[in-house]
């Protein structure tokens, strides 16, 4: 750590307790009073996915704009769902988004030309499989408390995995005169 002592540790240190006190005091005088009020129910959501839901629908104005943070975990499986859940409950974010680690196209040594795309084969349902594990099991476990998001890659993120980058950009450069 550059700059590491005792000084610099006790100046850095007030300087956060300052900040969640003044953190506090705003919370306090801006939302607490609301929590003994009627109007609790209304300002707050039920949980996590009624904030985000509320917010898609325009139905009501939010006290903080959602975010939401995600990660490669590089598990599979049971851990995989574990870790989403952990990281969703650990960080305090508003929805949940699954990566599949566990999901990638092998490489395809066939594909020479830019013709040779119309043979990739078609995925099969086994192959979908891990994602739909994962997929069904964080709703089972996630549901009531926030929406899940999965990612859905596209065509060319999924044709980045079946070529070398460099072929599918020079694929991309020939078929563009078509």
């Amino acid at each position: 750590m550059a700059n590491s002592s005792r000084r610099n540790f006790i100046k850095n240190t007030s300087l956060s307790v300052a900040g969640s006190v003044a953190g506090i005091n705003y919370l306090s005088d801006n939302y607490i009073p609301d929590l003994v009020s009627s109007k609790a129910t209304a300002k707050l959501p039920r949980s996590k996915r009624d904030l985000v839901m509320d917010v898609l629908n325009m139905a009501k104005t939010p006290s903080y704009v959602p975010a939401g943070f995600f990660m490669h975990f590089g598990v599979k499986g049971d851990t995989a769902v574990k870790a989403h859940t952990e990281y969703f409950r650990a960080t305090g974010m508003d929805f949940v988004k699954i990566q599949f680690d566990e999901q990638g196209l092998p490489e395809n040594k066939e594909i020479k030309t830019p013709e040779d795309w119309a043979k990739i084969p078609i995925l099969s349902e086994k192959w979908f499989e891990p994602s739909l594990y994962l997929l069904k099991n964080l709703i089972k476990e996630l549901k009531s408390e926030a929406l899940i998001i999965q990612t859905l890659y596209s065509p060319y993120q999924m044709a980045k995995q079946a070529v070398p980058w460099e072929t599918l950009v020079r694929h991309v450069g020939q078929t563009q005169n078509l």
